[in-house]
């Protein structure tokens, strides 16, 4: 795996947007259904769109009831960090378990596009202001972000331990 994140820094260009695409060994989806799906807007406010995918092998009649049933519901689900001001930290801090005689592994900073930075930033930036992770200074512990495209465009973040 650290190959594939070696291989991945030294393809960067400055040219491109280089997002980094899932792994071989993680990219398996042959055992999954993929199928085509159509875009369904169950918010009220025009101007703040709530997008759903639906399969387009549902019939007409079957995307009306999914449509009915995600507008009913639509307060149960999330559309921004700021939707999730009351979680629990005991159920969604995730704290790393150290040995006492662990030995501090400092990463070396792996080099971002200067557009995926500003991404980063922002997604960061947004997780900050809602209180979903704390700054903390361990010096001796460094761990690169990585990001991760999604399909239907941003980014998705993650700390390569």
């Amino acid at each position: 795996m650290e190959e594939y994140f070696d291989n991945y820094n030294s393809q960067c260009g400055d040219d491109e947007l280089n997002l980094l695409p899932l792994p071989s060994q993680l990219d398996d989806t042959s055992h999954m259904l993929i199928e085509e799906t159509i875009e369904v807007d169950i918010g009220e406010d025009p101007n703040k769109p709530h997008i759903v995918l639906l399969g387009k092998i549902l019939n007409q009649k079957e995307q009306e009831q999914f449509i009915k049933l995600l507008k009913r519901y639509i307060k149960f689900f999330t559309w921004t960090y700021s939707d999730m001001p009351r979680l629990d930290p005991n159920l969604v801090v995730h704290n790393l378990v150290l040995e006492k005689d662990a030995k501090p592994i400092k990463q070396k900073l792996r080099k971002m596009h200067p557009k995926v930075a500003l991404l980063v930033k922002e997604e960061l930036q947004k997780l900050l202001d809602v209180g979903l992770i704390t700054p903390i200074d361990y010096p001796m512990w460094v761990s690169n972000v990585v990001s991760i495209g999604k399909k239907i465009g941003g980014i998705h973040i993650c700390i390569d331990f």
